[in-house]
């Protein structure tokens, strides 16, 4: 059995963190992945999980959690920290993620130097982004999907898209 540190999970996650995805999106993005053999229809990888990442994946999912999340690393947590002075901004990510799920906004003004982001524009070590879904490659054999692929689920979910790896 691997090491929890040796599981991988390719997190897809909108670059929009507000950006909502409908059922239809789901349903086409489903139905076109089945199709091409990536999916089978149990959310299972199909013969050709391969093209997506290399040496494929166990299994797909659609997370949608009740309010917005940061997706990142749950092996050791992250770093979470200014854009312009570096300052530790950890607990001002909780409490803007909090203003956010209230419909607050998503902003968070740095104790250290007075100046205000969007929690997205926040460092991330190792990266992670905020957002209200992601597409889930759970047991990824990579921690990369192949070229053009990100472009391509963007495509079908009509949004820029970007890939958070996840360990654990």
């Amino acid at each position: 059995m691997p090491h929890a540190s040796h599981r991988i999970s390719l997190f897809i996650v909108p670059r929009d963190p507000e950006h909502e995805l409908g059922e239809g999106h789901v349903a086409q993005l489903r139905e076109t992945l089945c199709k091409e053999g990536i999916l089978d229809a149990q959310d299972q990888a199909g013969e050709h999980s391969g093209r997506f990442v290399e040496g494929g994946f166990a299994r797909f999912r659609f997370d949608r959690p009740p309010w917005p999340v940061v997706y990142g690393n749950r092996l050791g947590g992250y770093r979470v920290q200014c854009p312009h002075c570096d300052a530790n901004m950890v607990t001002l990510l909780d409490l803007g993620l909090r203003r956010w799920r209230n419909g607050e906004g998503r902003g968070v003004a740095c104790e250290s130097c007075s100046r205000e982001f969007c929690i997205e524009a926040l460092r991330f070590k190792p990266p992670a982004a905020p957002g209200r879904w992601a597409l889930v490659f759970s047991r990824a054999e990579s921690s990369e999907l192949k070229s053009g692929v990100l472009e391509r689920l963007g495509f079908l979910c009509g949004v820029p898209l970007q890939t958070i790896v996840v360990r654990g």
